[in-house]
Formats: C-alpha cells, structure tokens, sequence
C-alpha cells in the first residue's frame, strides 16, 4: 500500500520548487549595457530590456543553479518564432558584472546582444 503525502510535506515541496525557478542566488535587479539599454529581473520571474524611456522585450526567466532560462513573450526585439522564443544561458556574477553565455538559443539576434555586452549592475529590485 503506499504511503499518501501530507498537505504539510506537499506544501514544503513545491515552496521549494517554486523558489528555484527564479531564485538559486541569481541576482535580481536592474543591469546596464551602455548609456542607453537596460535589463531587469524582477523577483517574480519577470525581465524587461528597456532602450532609453522605450520597452523592447518582456518575458519571463527561470533559473536553476548557474543556468538562466529567458523567455520572450512581447516587444519589437522579442524573439516570438516558437523556436526562438526561449534561450537557455549560464551566468556569472562578480564585481557588479552579470555575464552570460549561451547554452542553447536559436534567437541570434539575443545571443548576440546577450552575450557580447557587459552587463553592470545599476539597481535593485524589490521583492
């Protein structure tokens, strides 16, 4: 027979789980690639790239341990071709620099932009 989950167990799963698709240390908050673009990781699992005072892309991003999931949902540089829309990354952070480099991603246009820019950190987020 097997044993059933208690409610209590269950609920510390998946808080657990959830913590991961957006946390594992990865540090939110608002990046700069030059004057004029901006990325930001919210602590809900939201990003915006900003280009001056205009929205470019939305989406959604996951992490787990050193490997970044970034999903495009909206915005004239989203990559919206159902094979593009998702890039997976794996990141470093040190010294105020979030450095990314490509895992897999069909978007060359993000893996160009992503990953040939120095991002430096210029604001936190609130949770």
């Amino acid at each position: 027979m097997k044993s059933p989950i208690h409610p209590p167990l269950l609920a510390i799963a998946l808080l657990g789980m959830a913590g991961t698709a957006f946390a594992g240390g990865f540090p939110q908050g608002t990046y700069s690639a030059g004057e004029k673009v901006t990325m930001t990781f919210d602590a809900n699992g939201q990003f915006q790239v900003h280009q001056g005072h205009d929205l470019m892309v939305t989406g959604s991003y996951a992490v787990r341990k050193n490997r970044l999931e970034l999903t495009d949902t909206a915005g004239p540089w989203a990559c919206t071709r159902p094979a593009e829309r998702t890039g997976s990354y794996t990141w470093k952070y040190a010294d105020s620099v979030l450095t990314l480099m490509k895992a897999s991603d069909g978007c060359q246009d993000r893996v160009g932009s992503l990953v040939r820019s120095t991002w430096k950190k210029t604001g936190a987020v609130n949770p």
